[in-house]
């Protein structure tokens, strides 16, 4: 009895502190930095309207959808869906948006949401100088073209990981392995970073007289699901096309009729267990309700509404590295269920 008590305290505990949260999450979806040249009233406006632009790219994940005749009322009207807003200094404003308003609405409109749920992204970057030197990005690069990687995942909602180009990986990697995008090279040397995407970049610089620097011209290929995908642009064209495909996959419309997907977990193997699963399923932002269908031994049956379809779910339960796919052909209790297994 004293046992089960403790296993229920722990639980209850659990149900009130547990933050569910992987490497996978942008958890800043609804706030922007922005750069201002003043305080007046029509500089802030436009400030609003711009963060408001980068908000809506992120969560819908279409670039150009501030330009959409759908997004032009919440353009206008970006003061009304701010939460808060301050000077981190004279120049920079943070403002953080209401998230579920912004959902809702976006909802109404027929437009697609992508929640929290986005692929760590690990971006393995050779460039090719004027001279034609070669270097591999390394993440305590704090030149320009990181900056431009940075500011680029920023606005399209993407955690990217820069490489450390340390010994461990200058040992497990080399510029030819990148510019011939030698898969299973990339893959080893990927592995220590526990990315859920691997976007390779080739970079060639050309100096433009318009310009201060060079520019690059890149061939990109991303690595995600199983799928290769190949590119050329410029280095901001490799995160926004890696957000692009990302989104393809993850981000959804709201469907009234998307209905119920029965999840069977295995390895629920006490009360903690069962709140840490549950708490995660009800944090995916394609699940609207959870509950639970039958309890046998260590397996417990959930049933999910869905605001999405039962492959979109997948993928988000993919990148949370919570819950692991079983065989397929595990016997189920009702056709159509997915079964996961729960590890600690």
């Amino acid at each position: 009895m004293i046992h089960w008590m403790k296993s229920i305290l722990a639980a209850l505990c659990l149900m009130l502190t547990y933050q569910p949260a992987t490497a996978s999450e942008f958890s800043d979806l609804y706030e922007v930095r922005t750069e201002v040249s003043g305080r007046g009233a029509e500089t802030l406006e436009q400030a609003f309207k711009d963060a408001m632009a980068i908000v809506l790219t992120r969560v819908t994940g279409i670039r150009a959808v501030d330009q959409a005749e759908e997004t032009q009322a919440l353009l206008v009207r970006a003061r009304d869906y701010i939460q808060q807003f301050g000077y981190i200094d004279s120049r920079t404003l943070l403002i953080s948006f209401d998230g579920q308003a912004i959902n809702r609405r976006l909802s109404d409109l027929g437009l697609p949401v992508w929640g929290q749920e986005r692929p760590a992204t690990l971006v393995w970057l050779v460039l090719t100088d004027e001279r034609g030197r070669r270097e591999i990005l390394a993440a305590d690069d704090s030149g320009p073209v990181a900056e431009s990687l940075k500011k680029t995942a920023s606005q399209r909602g993407i955690p990217v990981v820069i490489p450390l180009m340390d010994a461990q990986d200058r040992r497990a990697i080399d510029v030819a392995d990148l510019r011939g995008v030698f898969e299973d090279n990339i893959f080893a040397a990927s592995e220590r970073y526990d990315a859920d995407a691997v976007l390779v970049g080739s970079a060639r610089a050309q100096r433009r007289t318009d310009a201060d620097g060079p520019f690059y011209r890149v061939s990109w290929t991303l690595l995600f699901a199983g799928q290769v995908q190949n590119w050329r642009g410029d280095l901001s064209e490799g995160i926004d096309r890696a957000a692009d495909e990302f989104a393809t996959v993850l981000a959804a419309i709201d469907s009234k009729n998307s209905g119920r997907q029965l999840v069977l977990v295995k390895g629920v193997g006490d009360l903690v267990a069962y709140g840490r699963v549950r708490l995660y399923l009800e944090s995916l932002s394609l699940v609207n309700s959870v509950a639970v269908d039958r309890v046998h031994g260590d397996d417990v049956l959930f049933s999910l509404e869905l605001r999405a379809g039962p492959d979109q779910l997948a993928s988000a339960i993919k990148l949370g590295k919570v819950l692991f796919a079983e065989d397929s052909e595990y016997p189920v209790p009702t056709p159509g269920t997915i079964v996961y297994r729960y590890r600690r």
